[in-house]
């Protein structure tokens, strides 16, 4: 599910595997690294990516259903009900599970 040159928030790794790996790039002569952590992606994702995704994994048509209607439920606030504008703002283990499924694929090499 995560690309293998991942090391944030997986089990297991830490971020000293992560300079380690680093460390044996530079060895074999690399130059660069990038570090990458886009704020709120999961918290933007469109609602139609997550379905699709959730689709390609699912096809009972009351479970899609089940998952569109919490996608766009709003929530509930202290000042009063609002809407969601994007699909996996609540972290909940339905939006965990749809998020990781609308990931891109890594590309093989």
């Amino acid at each position: 599910m995560f690309h293998e040159a991942s090391y944030g928030f997986r089990p297991g790794r830490n971020c000293h595997d992560a300079l380690a790996a680093v460390l044996a790039l530079h060895d074999q002569g690399h130059e660069f690294v990038l570090d990458a952590d886009i704020k709120g992606f999961f918290d933007n994702l469109p609602f139609r990516v997550i379905m699709q995704a959730v689709a390609a994994e699912v096809a009972d048509g009351n479970i899609l259903r089940l998952v569109q209607k919490f996608l766009r439920s709003g929530v509930i606030t202290w000042t009063g009900n609002s809407t969601t504008p994007a699909g996996a703002s609540r972290a909940t283990p339905t939006t965990s599970w749809c998020s990781a499924k609308a990931r891109p694929k890594p590309k093989r090499r």
